[in-house]
């Protein structure tokens, strides 16, 4: 039997990324942990990683160079996934701002998420459900109607991004939590991108 994905884990030092990494290795994929920290992900050798994946945490993107950092390495073709704070990293590296959802910490609110435009990269997959979200700040839907946006918006929750994918490389970032089980889509989301992984010759 072959072995599964290879995956770079980065870790920003959030307490769901231990469910994180398990819904991976239920999966088959082998994953690696490091943290977002000089000490870790800078003397971390990626050349044998199928895919990339940039976890929650707290703070802003701007706090975590390192991941920042990493994205210019990382190689076009690899699939990245990054999911709340991983998917603003992604997001803002492009310059796609953040805005201030609530004044007040928001954790674990569910809300329905409505799909806007199909994936290129997971395919078949609906979004269309609801979602457990654990973000303070989200980039505006409004924003991916730029001309020059390279990023495809897939979902949107009350007005923001919830789903996004890079329009030319398999990229994507999701504002909810996918391995939450009250994310009614997240399973498949997970199961859609370790099936991308797969079909890229990667097992």
């Amino acid at each position: 039997m072959s072995a599964g994905p290879k995956i770079l884990f980065v870790d920003h030092l959030d307490s769901f990324s231990e469910n994180l990494v398990a819904a991976f290795r239920a999966r088959g994929c082998r994953v690696d942990c490091v943290l977002s920290a000089p000490s870790g992900i800078s003397l971390i050798e990626y050349g044998d990683h199928d895919a990339l994946v940039l976890s929650p945490g707290p703070g802003l993107p701007d706090h975590y160079p390192e991941s920042l950092a990493l994205l210019d390495r990382w190689p076009a073709n690899r699939p990245v996934l990054g999911v709340c704070l991983g998917h603003q990293i992604l997001l803002t590296r492009d310059d796609q701002p953040l805005s201030l959802v609530s004044q007040r910490p928001v954790h674990g609110r569910r809300e329905q998420v409505q799909p806007v435009e199909s994936s290129s990269w997971l395919s078949g997959l609906n979004f269309e459900g609801r979602a457990t979200f654990y973000n303070s700040w989200a980039v505006d839907q409004l924003q991916f109607a730029q001309k020059e946006c390279r990023w495809r918006l897939n979902a949107q929750s009350a007005g923001w991004a919830a789903v996004v994918e890079h329009k030319f490389q398999p990229w994507l970032g999701v504002q909810y939590h996918p391995e939450s089980f009250a994310s009614e889509q997240g399973c498949l989301l997970l199961n859609a991108f370790v099936s991308l992984l797969n079909s890229r010759g990667i097992a």
